[in-house]
């Protein structure tokens, strides 16, 4: 633990020039988060580990105490795709996931130390998908709340929305913002990404966004989809952030198995949807 919090601290000073890097590294890709291939069905089974911050500050914005959180974020997804006409789909699915963090609040005197938060999360969610535009909602059981805080209601089952919505081609630049859409949701990115993406040759593609919640700062996120054969996918996220003297960020990683086909002139032409 203590050579992983050096690690960490390492991390958080040196991050402003570690989030420069990482943007040179990806303004030649781009991200979006189903292929417009022919496959029927996807599983994804993916985990990943994390930190977050919870801070007390004063009226002036001072920060007058902090704690660092770890979690582990583990999810299986399933989906099912229908064509509605050829540049259009219908998605469906749901995602189950479970959530285990420390609960070292900065507003909790005294701090337990030991303590521990176990989320189980179910979301169901649906989607259509066109050439241009693309939208979907669900919601998500159980989940994580907003914040690392004493009073945001840990031990209560909540129920909250999803969704998404993309403007522009996934063939080319495109814009996504999502709520509680990541997989898993915490590591994955979090609550709340706002970002651009596209796709780079047949193989990778790759999303850069803004994320945000449970972290109590905004955080650089990237995803990256890297096509292993046409029937399985490695889909990788990080997410990198400061809080006061805290880094936090993510790392996660899911193996998607595609199953099935869908037989229409469009999977068949490359330069279609």
């Amino acid at each position: 633990m203590k050579h992983l919090k050096r690690i960490l601290n390492l991390l958080a000073v040196r991050l402003p020039r570690l989030c420069c890097f990482a943007l040179l590294l990806v303004l030649p890709f781009g991200y979006y988060p189903d292929y417009p291939d022919s496959s029927q069905f996807e599983i994804g089974v993916g985990g990943g580990y994390g930190q977050a911050a919870s801070i007390v500050r004063s009226c002036d914005g001072g920060i007058r105490q902090q704690e660092s959180n770890q979690f582990t974020d583990f999810a299986v997804t399933g989906y099912g795709r229908t064509k509605l006409s050829e540049r259009s789909d219908a998605i469906y699915g749901a995602q189950f996931g479970y959530f285990r963090s420390t609960a070292r609040f900065a507003d909790l005197n005294p701090t337990y130390s030991g303590a521990h938060a176990d989320r189980w999360y179910f979301g169901p969610r649906f989607a259509i998908e066109t050439r241009y535009v693309g939208f979907g909602f669900g919601f998500l059981i159980n989940h994580v709340p907003y914040r690392f805080e004493y009073d945001s209601d840990w031990d209560n089952q909540r129920v909250g929305p999803s969704f998404h919505l993309r403007l522009g081609s996934l063939r080319g630049l495109y814009f996504m913002g999502s709520l509680d859409e990541n997989s898993p949701v915490i590591a994955g990115g979090g609550h709340v990404d706002l970002g651009l993406g596209f796709p780079i040759g047949g193989k990778v593609r790759v999303f850069s966004a803004v994320s945000a919640l449970p972290y109590d700062q905004l955080g650089y996120l990237q995803h990256l989809d890297i096509s292993l054969s046409k029937k399985m996918a490695l889909n990788l996220a990080m997410r990198a952030g400061e809080a006061g003297d805290t880094f936090e960020g993510a790392f996660a990683a899911t193996l998607v198995f595609r199953l099935g086909s869908l037989k229409t002139k469009e999977s068949e032409d490359p330069n279609g949807l």
